[in-house]
């Protein structure tokens, strides 16, 4: 196929390139969700290697090189994620507690690239449901009223003429006609709720009367 066939060439060349499987699942087997050949960069001379374009959420890691000289000299992992400035922390003297929070708060902030995502090892959309849930968690966490602010708008913006907003954002225009309904729509109402709630600011909930006013009609009227 065309992979092997550019494989095969790098490889005529004298280019090492390796093939890395990210996985994530309950530490039973290896699940493939990227596969991707990456080519050995020359730029300084270091022969590392890595993804440019794209980012992955995973608990194993597989690399292969497809030459035996390949070696693999060491793997270093990025945690990426929007620089949310830090509201408030607690810790406790139990230590499985304290570290349960602590897994919780690394989920919020993996899951929170540029908005606030389903996961981070897979398709990484933003889904309004998801958004409300994790929104109490991240208010009191961080001054996260900014970036909330930002995943509304692009919600409003997808709103269509009706009232109906899609169950992601941002979109292709996929997550409109799934009916899923009430359940995930309530983004638009409860992110706004908690964010006034948490600043003190009742503009937080205002601004946004408008597209709630519409949706509204639309689920009343949606028999």
């Amino acid at each position: 196929n065309r992979r092997l066939e550019k494989r095969r060439e790098a490889e005529a060349d004298g280019q090492c390139q390796f093939q890395v499987f990210f996985g994530c699942h309950h530490g039973v087997v290896l699940i493939i969700v990227f596969n991707q050949m990456v080519k050995q960069e020359h730029s300084q001379g270091d022969g590392c290697v890595g993804p440019s374009l794209v980012f992955h959420g995973f608990r194993y890691v597989l690399v292969r090189p497809s030459m035996p000289e390949g070696r693999v000299d060491a793997i270093q992992a990025s945690f990426i994620h929007t620089e949310l400035p830090r509201r408030s922390s607690i810790t406790c003297g139990d230590a499985d507690f304290t570290r349960l929070l602590h897994c919780a708060d690394y989920s919020y902030r993996g899951n929170f690239i540029g908005f606030p995502s389903d996961c981070p090892q897979r398709e990484k959309n933003g889904w309004t449901g998801d958004a409300c849930l994790a929104c109490e968690t991240g208010l009191y966490s961080y001054h996260a009223i900014a970036p909330y602010r930002e995943f509304l708008e692009t919600l409003c913006d997808a709103q269509r003429p009706s009232g109906q907003v899609p169950v992601i954002v941002p979109t292709g225009g996929w997550g409109y006609n799934n009916r899923l309904g009430p359940a995930w729509d309530m983004a638009l109402f409860e992110i706004p709720y908690r964010m006034a709630l948490h600043s003190r600011n009742a503009v937080c909930l205002t601004d946004f009367i408008g597209p709630m006013t519409r949706l509204l009609e639309y689920e009343t009227d949606r028999k």
